[in-house]
C-alpha cells in the first residue's frame, strides 16, 4: 500500500476520532432560566429551601423560597413573560399554598393567638392583596378568681371586626374556585389549594433550572 494512501486513512480516522470526542455544545439558556439562576445565586442563607410551583398559566414554573428561620418567612418568585422580568412576593412565616396556574397565593399562618389569612392575586406584573383577614383569640374569665377562661375567636377583615359567617363569605369571594372548609380548630382552609411537596437546596434548584 502506498504511503499516501496510508496517510489519507490515518487523517480520516483521526478526524472521526476527534469528532466523536468533541463535547456536545450546551443548549443556550432561555431568559427566564438566566433570571432565576441569577436570583438564586444571590441568596445568602445556605440552608434556604426552594420548591418549584406552577403558579401562573403556561409551562414556566415559579419558585417558593423558604428561608432557614420561620421569622424570615420566604418569597414567591414568578417570571412575567410580558415584561421579561421576575416578580417577587414576600410572605410571613413559612406556610404558603397556591391555586395552580391561576396566579393566586394563600398565606395562612400565625402564632400566640393571632392567625392571619391572606390571599394574593397576580395581575399585570404584581401580586395584589385581595383578602386580608385576621383571627384573634380573646379570653373571658369564667370565675372571679380568673383561674378559668373561655377562649373565643374574633374575626377581622381589613381591620374591621366581622362575624364568622361574614369572614367565610368574603374568603369564598376572594377564592371562588376552591372548596372552603374549617378544620377541627376552626381554622379555614381550601381543600383544592396546592402545597409544597418537595424542597431542593440552592445547588439542586440551579441544576434543575439549567435542565428545564
Amino acid at each position: 500500500m502506498k504511503k499516501s494512501t496510508i496517510l489519507l486513512i490515518l487523517v480520516v480516522f483521526l478526524g472521526i476520532f476527534v469528532g466523536c470526542n468533541e463535547a456536545t455544545p450546551a443548549v443556550p439558556l432561555e431568559s427566564w432560566q438566566k433570571l432565576y439562576i441569577e436570583y438564586i445565586e444571590n441568596i445568602q442563607a445556605a440552608e434556604t429551601k426552594i420548591s418549584l410551583a406552577y403558579i401562573l398559566s403556561g409551562d414556566i414554573p415559579g419558585l417558593i423560597i423558604n428561608y432557614p428561620s420561620s421569622a424570615e418567612g420566604g418569597e414567591v418568585v414568578v417570571f412575567d413573560a410580558n415584561h421579561n422580568q421576575l416578580v417577587v412576593l414576600e410572605f410571613s412565616l413559612n406556610h404558603i399554598e397556591y391555586i395552580e396556574k391561576q396566579g393566586r397565593i394563600i398565606n395562612s399562618d400565625g402564632k400566640m393567638g393571632r392567625y392571619y389569612d391572606k390571599i394574593f392575586q397576580y395581575d399585570n406584573g404584581e401580586f395584589a392583596l385581595i383578602f386580608n383577614g385576621l383571627r384573634r383569640e380573646s379570653y373571658e374569665a369564667l370565675s372571679d378568681s380568673q383561674d378559668e377562661y373561655d377562649v373565643k375567636l374574633q374575626y377581622f377583615v381589613d381591620d374591621e371586626e366581622v362575624t364568622l359567617d361574614e369572614y367565610m363569605r368574603l374568603l369564598r369571594i376572594a377564592e371562588p374556585s376552591a372548596e372552603l372548609e374549617r378544620n377541627e380548630w376552626g381554622s379555614p382552609y381550601f381543600t383544592d389549594a396546592e402545597s409544597v411537596q418537595e424542597y431542593y437546596s440552592i445547588e439542586e434548584i440551579i441544576e434543575i433550572m439549567r435542565s428545564k
